[in-house]
């Protein structure tokens, strides 16, 4: 596979045609933030690829793919080979991300685009049970980086996407009283409630004319359709906790 730009949505399609085993993820140490400057991929790459084949003497560059600070990844090692990537770990087809940036506490941070491009795709593994294991897992080193907490991460990887929940509005109960009714607008109210299966209680006045009703409690819809119901008539209400 040549070497090839994607975003994390474009990966994971390509991801979809293979069966890798787990996600290993790394960072580079060297080259770190510093060394990208926005647009040198290919060249940060190839000086990677020359170190793996001459001076280690892998057959490739050891990553399938690379994830860049602005959260793009570039393509390496042909998806359906096996990784030189972690001692006794690289069977059955593990797929190796390595990130640039050297995430020891102090140095680069890892955050952003590339964060969010690192979380959305140890996402797609860990939503397949396929397992996430950091290089310092099996191996006498800080890698992927000492700024980087396993169990925070996966914390985040859990979480990535979801929306949290909105905070419920305690909605107020209220009774509504109407303004003076004729013995026909009593009827209308009493046989609107009893549809409803609400509650309301008809008040007289001293001199026994124009009755008002008050409702019981009324939250919500049911406060709302009520108030409709005596703005389509053009009644007066009062609204009272």
């Amino acid at each position: 596979m040549a070497d090839k730009l994607l975003t994390v949505d474009q990966l994971l399609v390509l991801l979809d045609k293979y069966k890798h085993r787990e996600l290993h993820v790394h960072h580079t140490w060297k080259p770190n933030h510093s060394n990208f400057k926005g647009s040198n991929y290919q060249a940060i790459q190839d000086g990677m690829r020359n170190f793996h084949v001459n001076e280690r003497k892998f057959n490739d560059i050891a990553q399938h793919v690379t994830l860049f600070p602005d959260g793009m990844f570039l393509t390496g090692r042909a998806f359906n080979v096996n990784p030189a990537s972690i001692s006794n770990h690289n069977h059955g087809l593990p797929f190796c991300m390595e990130m640039i940036g050297d995430f020891d506490k102090g140095k680069d941070k890892f955050e952003g685009k590339q964060k969010e491009a690192a979380l959305k795709l140890a996402k797609y593994f860990n939503n397949r049970d396929r397992y996430i294991r950091f290089h310092r897992e099996n191996a006498a080193k800080t890698c992927p980086g000492t700024s980087i907490d396993k169990d925070e991460f996966m914390k985040e990887v859990k979480a990535f996407g979801t929306k949290p929940k909105p905070t419920p509005v305690k909605e107020e109960s209220v009774r509504i009283l109407t303004g003076g009714l004729s013995p026909a607008m009593v009827e209308e109210v009493s046989a609107f409630f009893k549809q409803k299966g609400w509650w309301a209680q008809v008040q007289f006045t001293n001199d026994g004319e124009n009755p008002r009703a008050l409702t019981g409690g009324l939250k919500g819809k049911a406060k709302s359709e009520f108030e409709t119901w005596l703005k389509e008539r053009k009644w007066y209400y009062e609204v009272k906790k």
